[in-house]
C-alpha cells in the first residue's frame, strides 16, 4: 500500500512539473515569437480562429450577445481537463445559453489531435490551437496567470458587463460558473 502512495506521489509530482514546464515554453514561446506582432494592435477577440471540431472560422467577438467562457489550456494537463469538465456539466444546470472557447496554448498541437482529446472528453464548444499573437494579446490583457494551465484560467465575457472577467485561480465548479453565466460579472 505504500508503494502504491509513493508511486502516485511521484507521479502527481512529475505531472506537476511537466505542467510548469509546458508554461514556461509557451510564454518563452511568445515572447520570442511577439517581435513580429509589436505592431499589430487588433483586439484579442478579433482574432480569426479554426474550430477544430467543424473546421469553421469564429472570432470570440462573433458571441458578444451571449455569456462567453474562455478557457486556456494544454491537452497534457489534467487540471485543465477537470475545469473542462466542470465546465461541460453547467448545460445541464441552466437554461441560460453560452458560449465555450477552449485555447490549447500549445501552438505545436495539431489540430486533429486537439480534435481527439475534446472528442475523447465529450466536450462542446469551440476549440482552437492559439496562435503566438493571440496567446501575447491575452497575456497583455489579463497578466501570466491565463498562460498558466496549472492554474485552470477562465475568463468570462458577459452582455451585462462592461469588462471581462478572470476568475481566480483553481477549478471553478459547475455551480459557481453557472452563477456566473445566468446573473452575469460575478467574480
Amino acid at each position: 500500500m505504500e508503494n502504491n502512495s509513493k508511486s502516485k506521489n511521484q507521479t502527481d509530482r512529475f505531472v506537476k512539473i511537466l505542467v510548469v514546464i509546458l508554461s514556461a515554453i509557451i510564454i518563452i514561446s511568445v515572447l520570442v515569437f511577439s517581435e513580429d506582432t509589436k505592431n499589430n494592435n487588433s483586439d484579442y477577440r478579433d482574432y480569426v480562429l479554426s474550430d477544430v471540431l467543424t473546421g469553421e472560422n469564429f472570432k470570440i467577438n462573433d458571441f458578444e450577445d451571449k455569456p462567453v467562457l474562455i478557457t486556456s489550456f494544454t491537452i497534457l494537463c489534467p487540471v485543465c481537463t477537470k475545469q473542462q469538465e466542470e465546465i461541460a456539466r453547467i448545460s445541464g444546470l441552466t437554461d441560460t445559453e453560452f458560449i465555450n472557447i477552449g485555447l490549447d496554448l500549445d501552438y505545436n498541437d495539431k489540430p486533429e489531435t486537439l480534435k481527439k482529446h475534446i472528442q475523447d472528453n465529450g466536450f462542446n464548444g469551440y476549440y482552437a490551437v492559439s496562435p503566438p499573437e493571440l496567446t501575447e494579446k491575452l497575456i497583455s490583457e489579463f497578466g501570466e496567470l491565463v498562460v498558466q494551465p496549472i492554474t485552470a484560467p477562465v475568463i468570462m465575457i458577459h452582455p451585462k458587463c462592461t469588462e471581462p472577467v478572470m476568475f481566480n485561480i483553481g477549478i471553478k465548479n459547475a455551480e459557481y460558473l453557472k452563477d456566473a453565466i445566468t446573473q452575469g460579472c460575478l467574480q
